[in-house]
């Protein structure tokens, strides 16, 4: 008796994990090659954006794309909050680059960021955990300025 519910309970957690967790926004990957996507606002703007959850993926970023929607972007989570510098290599088209704290606040903000800026790295202003990459020109377009919030409506 204890067997299977033992068994009933781990199948009841499988099947949360594969069907419930979509349903909340959560993404589960065990490859840390493959592509998680997660739904964010940045001032109550919408966008969807890639994580960028290992180290081979924070060195390339947004680097060999040709380009990107008007509604996504790439986030960055280093782990930890420190300067967290940003570079242009690979890159075919203009970003605007928003550092954030660790309450998901931005601290600092570099506009339309050409792609002939490399090798030259961008560093925030003050201490950072996370940083976003979108379109060249939406900062400018939504009037995203430091002290916005970005946040996870899903979650």
């Amino acid at each position: 008796m204890k067997r299977y519910i033992v068994i009933s309970s781990i199948t009841l957690v499988g099947v949360f994990l594969i069907f419930g967790a979509g349903y909340f926004g959560f993404q589960f990957s065990t490859d840390k090659g493959s592509v998680i996507r997660q739904m964010i606002e940045l001032d109550s703007i919408p966008l969807t954006v890639e994580i960028a959850n290992t180290k081979e993926k924070q060195q390339k970023g947004l680097g060999g794309r040709k380009s990107l929607s008007t509604d996504a972007g790439m986030l960055f989570d280093f782990g930890a909050s420190g300067s967290l510098g940003i570079w242009m290599k690979g890159m075919s088209f203009p970003i605007d680059i928003f550092w954030f704290d660790e309450s998901f606040k931005i601290v600092d903000i570099e506009k339309n960021v050409s792609p002939d800026t490399y090798p030259q790295v961008f560093y925030p202003d003050v201490s950072s955990r996370y940083v976003l990459e979108t379109n060249a020109g939406f900062a400018e377009a939504h009037l995203i300025k430091k002290g916005d919030k970005l946040t996870f409506p899903n979650l």
